[in-house]
């Protein structure tokens, strides 16, 4: 049952507007790369509240420190984001899965939604999709959520069923 779950909004969603999000035309994505840092420390700190408060809760959360720290990566690769601040945003995020009970991961399986929001560079998504990759491999509470979106539903249902129940 869902019942126990709480689904907690995307940082990054939240954090900067739907035109920051975009990337074509821009140089620097610093500012909101600190921005959404400084959101990411905050929202870290309510999840580590809400589990001691409500320790028999499941949160929910769609992106994680994983897609945060990969984005910048990529923006750095790309020359969009400084060195010294990619520097700061790994020193600061790099416990912070330490949080997490469960990681899933999701394979690129489907094309781009083109939502108004999400870039549509096929190259950005497969070089953070690979940054994603190398930050999760060796974290043992990762599972692959793979298939069809009814698929991917069912496999954590039953994690969580088998975790938590």
């Amino acid at each position: 049952s869902w019942d126990n779950v709480e689904c907690i909004n995307s940082v990054t969603r939240s954090t900067v507007t739907a035109k920051e999000r975009r990337i074509d035309g821009v140089k620097s994505l610093d500012k909101a790369q600190y921005d959404i840092l400084s959101r990411v420390i905050e929202l870290t700190n309510d999840l580590i509240r809400n589990n001691k408060n409500n320790p028999n809760k499941i949160f929910l959360a769609d992106r994680s420190i994983f897609d945060f720290v990969a984005y910048t990566r990529a923006f750095h690769k790309r020359g969009l984001v400084s060195s010294k601040c990619l520097k700061t945003i790994e020193e600061t995020t790099k416990n912070m899965w330490e949080n997490y009970d469960l990681i899933c991961y999701l394979p690129i399986e489907f094309a781009i939604v083109d939502d108004g929001i999400r870039s549509l560079d096929e190259d950005l998504r497969k070089t953070v999709d690979e940054e994603i990759q190398k930050q999760i491999k060796d974290k043992e509470n990762v599972i692959i959520l793979s298939g069809s979106y009814e698929e991917r539903i069912e496999c954590l249902q039953r994690r969580i069923d088998d975790t938590y129940a």
